[in-house]
């Protein structure tokens, strides 16, 4: 794989696109360990990072490509790794299902190298604030993120 990064990749001053349309494809990078019976167990999608909250990258199939995750950022490299993919209809929009405390949204966060990137971010009921959610509502995104998983690329470690 060559590490020069597609032209289609570079933001070029163009603005945040904030609409996803429901048959989009969201793209991740994973490694086999991240695996469970076949099924991406939802390992490795972070909520907190240090003291703030984190929310799990991606790419939007409307500027990239699958591949285009595992393409080197700086030093990292990602050889050997798999891609996979959700539909945004497939991301639950509230948890828990039958007390919703949490929204769960994608959210688009293009960088300079990487107008594709965007997040799956989750906020407080009726707020936009990026949260950790609690551990329940992790739990539960994670699984439901896990069952529906398409693996567009295997993964080789």
């Amino acid at each position: 794989m060559a590490n020069e990064r597609p032209e289609r990749l570079n933001r070029k001053g163009r603005r945040e696109d904030p609409e996803f349309q429901p048959a989009e494809k969201l793209f991740r990078r994973f490694q086999r360990r991240h695996l469970a019976g076949g099924e991406f167990s939802g390992v490795g999608l972070s909520f907190k990072s240090g003291d703030a909250p984190d929310a799990p990258s991606v790419n939007r199939e409307k500027y990239s490509e699958a591949r285009d995750v595992l393409l080197p950022e700086g030093e990292k490299t990602f050889v050997g790794w798999g891609v996979l993919s959700w539909q945004v209809q497939q991301i639950p929009t509230s948890l828990p299902l039958n007390r919703p405390e949490f929204t769960i949204r994608p959210k688009h966060v293009p960088l300079e190298d990487n107008y594709a990137h965007s997040e799956i971010h989750c906020a407080r009921l009726n707020t936009e604030e990026l949260c950790e959610p609690n551990k329940a509502v992790r739990k539960l995104l994670r699984t439901a993120l896990g069952q529906r998983a398409a693996i567009e690329i295997e993964a080789e470690i």
